[in-house]
């Protein structure tokens, strides 16, 4: 242990060689989804070194490292859950007064155009249009969120208006 803490590489692969597998068959049972899984394996032995100062051999190694494993892969759950709210929040957009079947699937194919619109944006103008356009957040506040100036947030989202109606071909945003 002392000899990973101190940062001994081969000491380290070995931790990763004993537990890998153990921390993938977790994950993936509890994502369903091997290629997430495959993520959580790797911000586990990632996270690894630092989370092992804070190890107190009260369970055993094995169970210190499937707890990280558990909390990761929780944290993969309620990313997705979240996405999954957004899309539903992009569906969910009002187009007109409309409400028949036929408005409800244009409100949807709308949204997955937004979304894949929103996919061509630079990261950085995606989230302040996401934060200021979707959730409604002023930009002082998404400024806090995203630990930049509130100007730089207005600039953001002037951008990213701006591309998105490039994408879109349409007027105004």
């Amino acid at each position: 242990m002392e000899l990973v803490l101190s940062g001994n590489n081969a000491a380290f692969a070995t931790l990763y060689e004993k537990h890998h597998a153990e921390v993938r068959t977790v994950a993936r049972r509890i994502l369903g989804d091997a290629a997430l899984a495959e993520d959580v394996v790797q911000e586990v032995f990632e996270t690894l070194p630092r989370a092992l100062r804070g190890y107190r051999n009260e369970a055993g190694l094995s169970a210190f490292v499937l707890g990280i494993a558990v909390r990761k892969a929780k944290g993969f759950i309620r990313s997705a859950i979240r996405r999954r709210r957004t899309i539903t929040n992009f569906s969910s957009l009002q187009v007109g007064n409309a409400v028949d079947g036929q408005a409800h699937a244009e409100r949807g194919q709308l949204a997955q155009q937004l979304i894949r619109a929103l996919d061509q944006l630079p990261t950085a103008q995606r989230l302040a249009f996401v934060l200021c356009e979707i959730h409604e957040f002023q930009s002082a506040e998404a400024a806090i969120i995203m630990e930049v100036p509130s100007e730089t947030i207005r600039t953001r989202l002037h951008h990213a208006k701006i591309g998105l109606r490039k994408i879109l071909g349409e007027g105004d945003i």
